[in-house]
């Protein structure tokens, strides 16, 4: 029987919108219900689904507390557990810069899930080079410059002493990036970005979760 009392987040069992909040979750060490759902499911019972009334834009990611809290929306999402869980920077500046690094990020983000959920197998390998070379590699340069200029260069994060939600929104991107044509050598270019990514992929409580079943089920 599913423990009523811990927060459950729902969405496709696919590594897209709902990954950056269980990446913010697993960094916080909530202890939560992943609500995996097929898509295929999803589309055969869609209606039984928004009948529950727990859906409030009529999709997926929705995260949900006890006394019921419901919240959808990815953004909202992150944002509200960012902010419960202190990954937002240490006052209203640096959460305002924070917030503004995971905005540029998430426009790198947005043609991604087009490359790699709508687009032909065959024009892949093209459509992914395409946007490494014209959307992501002329990216890096102003995000590598957040981290150059946060602290005259004595932090390894793009905003502040500690890690927030907009590293883990680049790392996010990073892991499909990677394995696009062109990809690791853009970043290689920006031994702080390297770091970076590096800093995040090490952290223990990301490591743990990566090597569980629920994030392997994708």
């Amino acid at each position: 029987m599913q423990d009523v009392s811990k927060p459950t987040l729902t969405y496709f069992n696919l590594p897209a919108l709902g990954h950056l909040p269980r990446l913010v979750l697993a960094v916080a060490g909530v202890d939560y219900h992943w609500n995996g759902v097929d898509r295929e499911d999803w589309m055969s019972k869609k209606s039984e689904y928004l009948a529950t009334g727990k859906f409030p834009f009529g999709q997926m990611p929705v995260y949900q507390e006890s006394g019921g809290f419901v919240l959808s929306q990815t953004k909202a999402i992150v944002r509200y557990l960012s902010n419960k869980h202190g990954l937002v920077g240490d006052n209203e500046q640096e959460a305002a810069l924070i917030d503004s690094v995971n905005e540029g990020v998430g426009d790198l983000v947005t043609p991604v899930p087009v490359i790699v959920f709508r687009t032909a197998e065959e024009e892949k390998p093209a459509a992914r080079a395409k946007y490494v070379s014209e959307t992501f590699a002329p990216a890096l340069a102003n995000l590598d410059r957040f981290i150059s200029n946060n602290m005259a260069g004595q932090s390894h994060y793009f905003v502040g002493s500690k890690l927030s939600y907009a590293d883990l929104a680049f790392y996010r991107l990073w892991l499909f990036v990677k394995d696009f044509e062109g990809g690791r050598e853009a970043v290689a270019k920006y031994p702080n970005l390297e770091a970076l990514l590096e800093r995040v992929a090490n952290t223990p409580s990301i490591k743990k979760f990566e090597d569980s079943e629920p994030y392997k089920k994708h």
